[in-house]
């Protein structure tokens, strides 16, 4: 229930921002015709707004990867949006165009939180074995919004006025940043899994042998004195050299835990670990005087007795292994046991091991990576955009595809009003393809597909490629509906699948950026199909619907290439 409620609240969240971006569009679009008079004005708002958008979504990335809060850092840029939006009614009610220009391209700025800043949290609410589901519901969420965003801004513009309807999107914006605020903080850092996970549960066993390890009751016998390691197994204080070699694990320095004893027989005895001298008047095992401690590079195991494989495998791998294995607690097991044995000093170094693996945090919070340059976030996350193989690929997919998206999107209003003679029908037919989309990402939420996620990007391509197929040979009107239905139907699955690689590509230091990158390169293709398309379709809607569909074309044969690719490695 926990988890179902932290979905529901994050869709709400995002459902709220998106379906605001979606009004804005058409929203300021009819603000611009209403102050301005001028098409032309108008379009040159919205286009600020967007190219803001896409150009600035990997900066926005880096800056809300580096955040320390990214939550308040993404409610922050919902309520910029929206403020950016409110000013837009001031300044287009004065007829000013060229503030509005600028402050369309600062509020645009903020653009990418909606939609790459949303999807890259998705990861802090749901479970990984669920995150499928998750980007399948996440991705529903767009369709939701491309299908009431434009409706009520034209409702809003048409009753009341284009004002009200742009007011209406900041409104949503404003709505979404408490939720923005709710969600979880990032996840603990997967670059150190040693240190992330959580010690082994200490087994019967073990603690006999950590109650027994502790009790300094038996007085040392001559047997145990034998395996005591001698003044020569103690090493000094560690030298700057020393310091400097040892790496770092992200947490606080332990605390001393005694003299440092060399390792058993074959394990590495460290160097870096300080120690502490001889207690006043504590016999050494070879002299029976106290002695000073000689040098670390002297030090020899004084025991005879081969490593056993418990005493192996009880020490964690890593430069400072050993030293979490050592101090008092296997000093008073070596001296409180009558008679040693190699497996006795097993049990009390695993011991140890236990109950110095229990001081660990098990679940560090990653730290944000305010350390690096903001240059140089922007360069690892280009090259982790375009060194995985599955996520390159499927990004030059979803590019080619929505330049084929972006061409339909002016065609279709075209195509509607040449089959029906009403202006307005080809507003009709994108409502269509957002209803398919919807449906198809709510039934992959319920019944995921057993495919692959750059199986399914190229499946959906296909369907994609097919719906705007029969569009451009669409002889009447209830065909090009089915057409637009099952472009939705492709596009909803498509976007899911595109979603769950970045997640799975991206490190989760760099996952924003990744997923605004993404973003950034599709919009880049709808934007030049929106171009090419607004040359073609001047006269007739089907030449563009044939770009639409050879761009789909191109990208089933990208896709194919990397499949054949990827069978070939494996």
């Amino acid at each position: 229930m926990r988890g179902r409620y932290g979905l529901a609240r994050y869709l709400a969240g995002a459902t709220a921002a998106r379906t605001g971006d979606e009004a804005s569009g058409p929203a300021l679009v009819l603000l611009g015709l209403a102050a301005t008079g001028s098409t032309r004005s108008a379009g040159l708002v919205l286009g600020a707004l967007t190219a803001a958008t896409a150009v600035g979504g990997p900066l926005l990335g880096a800056v809300l990867d580096r955040a320390h809060r990214p939550p308040r850092f993404l409610a922050g840029c919902l309520l910029g949006y929206a403020a950016g939006l409110a000013l837009l009614t001031v300044v287009l009610a004065r007829a000013a165009l060229w503030p509005a220009v600028l402050v369309a391209v600062a509020a645009g700025a903020f653009g990418p939180a909606l939609s790459a800043g949303w999807s890259s949290r998705l990861a802090t609410v749901v479970s990984p074995a669920a995150i499928r589901r998750g980007y399948a519901a996440d991705s529903a969420s767009f369709a939701v919004s491309a299908l009431v965003g434009p409706a009520l801004a034209g409702v809003l513009a048409a009753t009341l006025h284009p004002t009200h309807a742009v007011l209406a999107a900041a409104m949503l914006l404003l709505a979404a940043a408490p939720f923005a605020l709710a969600l979880p903080p990032r996840r603990p850092n997967p670059a150190n899994p040693t240190a992330a996970s959580p010690p082994p549960a200490p087994t019967p066993a073990s603690r006999s042998v950590s109650r027994s390890a502790v009790s300094r009751s038996v007085e040392p016998t001559a047997a145990s004195r034998s395996v005591e390691p001698t003044a020569a197994s103690r090493s000094v204080e560690p030298t700057a050299a020393s310091r400097s070699a040892e790496p770092t694990t992200g947490y606080p320095p332990p605390e001393p835990t005694g003299a440092s004893l060399s390792a058993p027989s074959g394990i590495a005895a460290p160097s870096a670990e300080p120690s502490t001298p001889l207690l006043p008047g504590e016999p050494n095992s070879d002299t029976g005087a106290a002695e000073p401690c000689p040098t670390a590079a002297t030090a020899q195991p004084s025991t005879t007795y081969p490593p056993a494989a418990s005493d192996v495998a009880s020490v964690p791998a890593g430069p400072n292994s050993v030293a979490a294995a050592v101090g008092p607690r296997r000093r008073s097991a070596m001296a409180g046991s009558g008679t040693a044995s190699a497996p006795a000093e097993a049990s009390s170094v695993a011991a140890a091991n236990a109950s110095n693996a229990a001081s660990v945090p098990a679940e560090p919070i990653q730290p944000p990576a305010s350390s690096a340059s903001l240059a140089t976030m922007l360069r690892r996350g280009a090259r982790a955009v375009l060194a995985d193989r599955m996520l390159r690929s499927a990004t030059l997919v979803s590019a080619l595809s929505y330049l084929g998206i972006g061409s339909a999107t002016v065609a279709l209003p075209v195509l509607g009003a040449t089959l029906t003679g009403r202006p307005g029908a080809g507003a009709l037919l994108l409502s269509v393809t957002a209803g398919g989309a919807l449906l198809a990402t709510a039934a992959l939420a319920r019944w995921p597909v057993p495919i692959g996620a750059p199986a399914q990007v190229a499946a959906a391509t296909g369907v994609m490629g097919a719906g705007l197929a029969v569009l451009a040979c669409a002889p009447s009107w209830p065909v090009a509906l089915a057409g637009a239905a099952l472009v939705g139907l492709g596009d909803g699955p498509q976007l899911s699948a595109l979603l769950e690689l970045r997640h799975r590509a991206a490190p989760p230091d760099l996952r924003t950026q990744v997923f605004a990158a993404g973003v950034s390169i599709k919009q880049a293709g709808y934007a030049v199909g929106a171009a090419l398309s607004g040359l073609l379709a001047a006269s007739s809607a089907r030449p563009a619907l044939v770009l639409a569909g050879l761009a789909q074309v191109a990208a089933l044969a990208v896709a194919a290439v990397a499949a054949h690719r990827r069978a070939s490695i494996s």
